[in-house]
């Protein structure tokens, strides 16, 4: 496609860019929540959730954990904010783990295509174990470069964090995809930087912002070969 002609690099997300068929991570634990408890009034939910996200990281809980260690600790700080039993948050973390498992086990092969044609680097908002989660499922090794928000002092979508990536790509962002689930974060933001930017969206909403919206992470092999 004769935009992205004279890319080098894509930058990926990695929570509901990489761990997820394009779920955003709120969403992906709203629903498996909701799937158990049944009737989960959103708003309740995602107070908590916030409130689970911003302590694990200010608290620095989870630097050491595995995916499923930190998904158990995260849900059981959201069942203890909403005052419900502890069994829910074994089963909601259980639930998460597998979906999550599937998709990163899925992308493994991808990346190792898209490795042999780009430099890869990751950019996430996180809490300090991104690498130990990549070194888990052997996709660590595809990257250049992984940029864990917990270690930066900044976060998506303050400007410092993409500007960091570019220096240590040593591109301008002209050479460079940013691709992800979040449209603030992972489009908007980036774009006004020069990034070119693939939003993956499963339901597929037209935007001005992005300049390719795709429902499945594989859709980028056709987009850039």
């Amino acid at each position: 496609m004769k935009k992205f002609e004279n890319i080098e690099w894509l930058f990926f997300d990695f929570g509901g860019t990489l761990d997820s068929p394009g779920i955003h991570s709120r969403k992906l634990f709203f629903n498996c929540f909701n799937e158990i408890l049944c009737d989960l009034d959103n708003k309740i939910f995602q107070d908590a959730y916030t409130f689970a996200d911003e302590l694990m990281v200010s608290k620095s809980l989870i630097v050491k954990a595995d995916l499923f260690k930190m998904n158990e600790v995260m849900c059981s700080l959201i069942t203890n904010k909403l005052d419900i039993n502890e069994n829910i948050s074994k089963n909601a973390a259980n639930l998460i783990t597998q979906i999550q498992t599937k998709q990163l086990l899925k992308n493994q092969e991808l990346l190792k295509v898209l490795s042999k044609h780009f430099k890869l680097g990751i950019v996430s908002n996180f809490s300090g174990n991104l690498e130990i989660i990549l070194r888990e499922f052997d996709i660590h090794h595809f990257f250049t470069f992984i940029i864990d928000s917990y270690y930066t002092g900044f976060k998506k979508p303050q400007s410092e964090i993409y500007v960091h990536a570019l220096k240590l790509a040593g591109i301008p962002a002209s050479q460079a995809i940013f691709v992800g689930d979040n449209l603030e974060r992972d489009i908007v933001a980036p774009k006004c930087l020069g990034f070119s930017t693939i939003w993956i969206d499963r339901d597929l909403k037209k935007n001005v912002h992005a300049d390719e919206t795709v429902d499945d992470l594989e859709e980028l092999l056709h987009l850039i070969q």
